[in-house]
């Protein structure tokens, strides 16, 4: 039933930029995320929903996925063509790859192979993808974003590097990484 009601919502606003349902300010797609319903969004993905359309927070439908770790729809969202150089609404206002490398390889690869230049983003506090990573402890993602090319000299607004990062959370994997760099 929810899948017929998600449908018929994306149909009769798929013609309006703001394609949202009738008594919320998230759209159908959004919906579908939220709820984890991949057959859901794999349908809305197919009639080429728009992808862009922000909630009242600012946030897209990749940076819905992302936010509530929905790490194999927000892959399917980039993979339709959702844009990957957006800010994750927020206090932090995490730019998408900083908000990831805290969480899942696999979307933190995405996000990169379709946008390299989004390496050394930062959000408010200065804080990058890499020091991310360092503090959630995603040693992975860590190997992943310095392979790449991310830079481990960056400061954030305390003055702290990814190597200090390391150090201070007594991530030892992470610090042997960084002091190959």
């Amino acid at each position: 039933m929810r899948i017929l009601l998600c449908l018929l919502l994306s149909f009769f606003y798929l013609s309006t930029s703001q394609a949202r349902t009738a008594d919320s300010d998230i759209t159908p797609l959004m919906q579908a995320l939220l709820d984890g319903d991949t057959k859901a969004v794999q349908k809305l993905l197919s009639q080429k929903v728009p992808l862009e359309v922000r909630n009242k927070a600012g946030d897209t439908a990749l940076a819905v996925a992302v936010t509530n770790e929905q790490y194999a729809l927000a892959a399917q969202l980039i993979q339709a063509g959702a844009k990957v150089d957006i800010v994750v609404a927020g206090e932090e206002q995490d730019p998408l790859l900083v908000r990831a490398a805290g969480n899942d390889l696999k979307i933190t690869r995405l996000i990169v192979q379709k946008n390299k230049s989004l390496l050394n983003k930062t959000n408010k506090e200065g804080d990058s993808a890499l020091m991310n990573a360092v503090r959630f402890g995603m040693n992975d993602v860590v190997a992943f974003l310095l392979k790449q090319g991310a830079n481990h000299s960056l400061k954030n607004k305390k003055g702290q590097t990814a190597l200090d990062l390391a150090r201070e959370f007594h991530n030892e994997e992470a610090l042997a990484l960084l002091k190959k760099k």
